[in-house]
């Protein structure tokens, strides 16, 4: 039997097996969701880099991996990977020329690199408002599967997980190892990717499951910046508000001294990822723009907080001078994801996503023009440019076919203002099981649901065709590369 004919007689059971291994996917994903993998500050020199939540959801794979008879190995826990070795699908004589049904495999010629998917275990904050349960004790309805990490990204890190699981129980013979990597600081500062790049053999694919599918060819640069403003005269009190740095925030205080004396308010928004704000409410502009309005609070109160309400009510970044529009790579977004009042100075951290084919710097000199004519001062705390692959090379049409014949659809590869591992990883592709296409578990509520947002969900048939699609690619680059 070829190896053509050992991937055909693989495909030929996999739907059954997916089918038969519904209820254990549910259960891994959430025991992954159990863990509260939210990172801390990284720490270069703890041997512990993300802090004990994420090194703890590392731990947690161990067992997982090992019992699917797949090699399992911690990165200084910056990320762990899951290996399926070439040797341990079976090792032919050199005198053998075929197999037979008992599972023995063709000698092949193995091919140098690895197929590599790179996903991400830590998540961010569960935010303050808008959860119908606690974030991280899972629960399944109506087909979802409810908690924070479930979609971004511990539920696309199991489905290659069980691509990899199903290839090894069905000894298909494979000429190049097969990797997942879970790294651990996707959401902070992807120091996790950055470590391990350069650390591992360069492999001759790579898949990143923190997308939609069918392929993503592009994502936006990013910069984020604080802006900063000293207030001499004591009419501001307190502002603060915001989680996550890449979460529209979903809560926001203030308080203001004028004519009736302190006013203090609290404000709700409605959390969304930064990549997509326009699915949010900021709570951060609804708080500048309630306590520019306070009677009697001072000319330098009222004008700053005007500034950023008008500077952040929308998200396309018009006020800072940042707006710019790519019919393919997407347009700019600009979200104020936190606020922080202490010492006399307040300071809005801010988010900016724009198209690849603009330059950071430029942006920021843009940016940096507007806010200090408003009495704001800059700084940058990270800035990295967008990337782009080629839409129309064989492996991205050959990926979109893939997805496309399994999910009955004629979806196109497509540019995101996401950040993921890909920008980090030469010749990338994003390739994951998130849908834009179709909505998501609460339609009328946008934000609620997605990833970063409250009641973060996924639909467990998306994982199974997941699974499917997966197994198809890993055979698919295994006989092209």
């Amino acid at each position: 039997m070829s190896c053509g004919d050992a991937a055909v007689k693989a495909l030929a059971g996999l739907d059954a097996w997916i089918a038969g291994h519904e209820d254990e996917l549910v259960d891994v994903v959430s025991r992954l969701v159990r863990v509260p993998s939210v990172g801390e500050p990284f720490d270069p020199k703890a041997a512990q880099p993300f802090g004990p939540g994420c090194a703890a959801v590392i731990d947690a794979t161990r067992d997982l991996v090992e019992s699917y008879g797949l090699a399992w190995e911690n990165h200084a826990y910056y990320a762990m990977e899951a290996r399926l070795p070439r040797a341990s699908i079976g090792a032919a004589d050199p005198q053998d020329e075929g197999v037979d049904d008992a599972g023995d495999v063709p000698n092949l010629a193995t091919k140098a690199g690895n197929i590599a998917f790179f996903s991400h275990l830590d998540v961010v904050p569960a935010g303050s408002q808008g959860w119908s349960t606690d974030p991280f004790s899972p629960y399944v309805r109506d087909g979802w599967l409810f908690g924070r990490g479930s979609s971004d990204n511990k539920g696309p890190f199991s489905a290659v997980l069980f691509a990899l699981r199903y290839l090894r129980e069905k000894n298909v013979p494979l000429r190049h190892d097969v990797v997942l990597y879970g790294g651990c600081d996707e959401e902070r500062g992807m120091e996790d990717v950055k470590y391990l790049v350069p650390r591992i053999p360069k492999p001759a694919a790579s898949l990143v499951s923190d997308a939609y599918f069918p392929v993503c060819y592009s994502e936006k640069g990013i910069a984020s910046f604080d802006l900063t403003r000293r207030f001499d005269d004591g009419s501001l009190a307190a502002f603060e508000g915001g989680a996550s740095h890449n979460t529209v925030p979903d809560r926001a205080a203030f308080a203001v001294r004028g004519e009736s004396g302190l006013v203090r308010e609290t404000v709700k928004g409605h959390a969304a990822h930064a990549a997509f704000p326009q699915q949010g409410v900021n709570a951060v502009a609804l708080a500048a723009a309630r306590a520019a309005q306070v009677e009697g609070a001072s000319p330098q109160v009222r004008e700053a907080m005007a500034f950023i309400a008008r500077a952040f009510a929308g998200y396309d970044g018009s006020e800072l001078g940042i707006a710019r529009h790519d019919v393919k790579l997407g347009d700019t977004t600009c979200v104020a994801t936190g606020a922080r009042f202490a010492d006399g100075v307040l300071s809005v951290h801010v988010n900016m996503r724009y198209p690849a084919t603009e330059t950071g710097r430029e942006l920021l000199a843009s940016a940096t023009s507007a806010a200090s004519a408003a009495g704001f001062s800059l700084h940058v705390a990270d800035q990295s440019e967008g990337y782009v692959i080629d839409a129309s090379s064989p492996q991205v049409e050959a990926l979109t076919d893939i997805v496309n014949d399994r999910l009955g659809t004629q979806l196109e590869p497509y540019a995101m203002g996401g950040a993921t591992h890909a920008r980090w990883i030469p010749g990338a592709i994003g390739f994951g099981p998130g849908r834009n296409d179709v909505p998501g578990p609460f339609p009328d509520q946008p934000g609620r649901g997605a990833a970063h947002g409250p009641d973060e969900a996924v639909r467990i048939q998306r994982l199974k065709d997941a699974i499917a699609i997966y197994v198809r690619a890993i055979l698919y680059l295994d006989a092209t590369l």
